[in-house]
């Protein structure tokens, strides 16, 4: 018998006594895509648990700048503690009121102010600079915000603002802000509420 003629008779020996199992193999195949999937959502859990303990962190080592309370009242130093301003507004910041600043703040803008005292702001698309994790307080009079501490107002504390209710909706007028561009953004022009 030739070589080819042995080969030939040991795969037809080994293809016969082979007998695949599909339903076993799938069900192997199936039960490690679902396990994967379990560990991504797990991890994906993990991670935002740490992303919630880092901010809780942050807000604590910032704590003589900026506090949020749980309750839906917080309050500003030197003023009677009062409902939160909440709600979402928005405002069109023109081109000649923030000159000289590192972004470009002019365009529209919307800023959602929660329950919890988050400040979710959405810029203008020529916008690069950071707008997450904003915080705020505000009293029937006084707002204070951390908004822009990543980047416009690097190391400068919370800006203090009064705030009044308008025609249009609301406005606020820097009292203590040392950061140019928050100031351009907030005190710009009235913010209307949107519904």
């Amino acid at each position: 018998m030739s070589v080819e003629d042995r080969l030939r008779e040991g795969l037809r020996r080994n293809a016969a006594s082979f007998e695949p199992a599909p339903d076993a193999s799938l069900e192997r195949v199936t039960a490690r895509r679902r396990h994967r999937a379990h560990r991504r959502v797990a991890l994906a859990a993990v991670a935002a648990a740490a992303a919630v303990i880092g901010a809780v962190v942050v807000l604590e080592q910032r704590g003589s700048e900026l506090t949020v309370t749980s309750s839906a009242e917080t309050s500003v130093p030197g003023s009677a503690s009062a409902p939160a301003l909440t709600g979402r507004f928005e405002a069109t910041v023109g081109p000649g009121s923030a000159s000289g600043l590192r972004f470009e703040v002019a365009g529209r803008w919307v800023l959602e102010l929660t329950a919890d005292g988050r400040v979710l702001a959405t810029p203008p698309g020529s916008y690069v600079g950071v707008v997450s994790g904003a915080l705020f307080q505000a009293t029937d009079e006084w707002f204070r915000t951390s908004l822009f501490e990543s980047d416009l107002c690097s190391g400068v504390p919370a800006g203090v603002y009064r705030w009044v209710r308008t025609a249009s909706g609301v406005r606020f007028t820097a009292e203590d802000d040392d950061c140019a561009g928050r100031v351009a953004v907030l005190a710009a022009t009235d913010w209307t509420p949107l519904g």
